[in-house]
């Protein structure tokens, strides 16, 4: 049964009404609002666990601003224009690129290497650790 718009009103259903022609169900988790309004957008497209947060902010610095469009923002950032996750120092993004070098660099040697091993123990194309 279908519940339509009755005026300026929201329908409010019971969990049980709501869910009772699911055949699944997606929920999404959202922080409350503060004192800032907040709005759910659900809109049809290929199944995705991903959640866009879009906020209005400015492009550079600063807190939230009414006057701004609606722009894609990251997940860290927060409505005073501060970010919540600091990028990673340069020297840790270096040796984090030096390690998946030598990953990538062996990576062949390694599987020529450990081919025969897996094919030697392996039962039914399968091999259980």
């Amino acid at each position: 049964e279908a519940v339509w718009n009755r005026g300026d009103e929201i329908p409010f259903l019971s969990a049980a009404d709501a869910t009772k022609n699911c055949q699944q169900m997606n929920v999404i988790l959202t922080k409350l609002p503060d004192s800032n309004p907040q709005c759910t957008a659900v809109m049809a497209n290929y199944q995705s666990y991903h959640i866009q947060r879009w906020m209005k902010l400015p492009e550079s610095s600063g807190g939230l601003d009414s006057s701004l469009p609606l722009r894609l923002v990251s997940r860290g950032d927060a409505g005073n224009g501060r970010k919540s996750y600091k990028p990673p120092r340069e020297e840790d993004i270096r040796a984090t690129f030096d390690m998946l070098r030598t990953y990538l660099s062996n990576l062949d040697d390694v599987l020529t290497e450990l081919k025969p091993i897996a094919e030697e123990v392996a039962k039914d194309n399968t091999i259980i650790v």
